[in-house]
């Protein structure tokens, strides 16, 4: 089974502390189970400005569509 562990905050607090030790328990069960982690920090992707542009107009008029 392959599992894929998903951090979205832009660090690796508390959040991250918990999934992990969810991992240890898993694994410590099934010894088979692969885990991929991914950060979407790492990916560089805009935070939203809040502007809400993509509601009233439309997503092509975010300013971080097509980024």
């Amino acid at each position: 089974m392959k599992i894929l562990m998903l951090n979205a905050t832009p660090h690796r607090g508390n959040t991250w502390k918990a999934m992990c030790a969810v991992r240890d328990a898993i694994y410590a069960e099934d010894g088979a189970v692969q885990f991929e982690e991914l950060h979407l920090a790492d990916l560089g992707l805009p935070f939203c400005s809040g502007c809400s542009a993509c509601f009233r107009k439309g997503m092509h008029f975010c300013p971080h569509h097509a980024l």
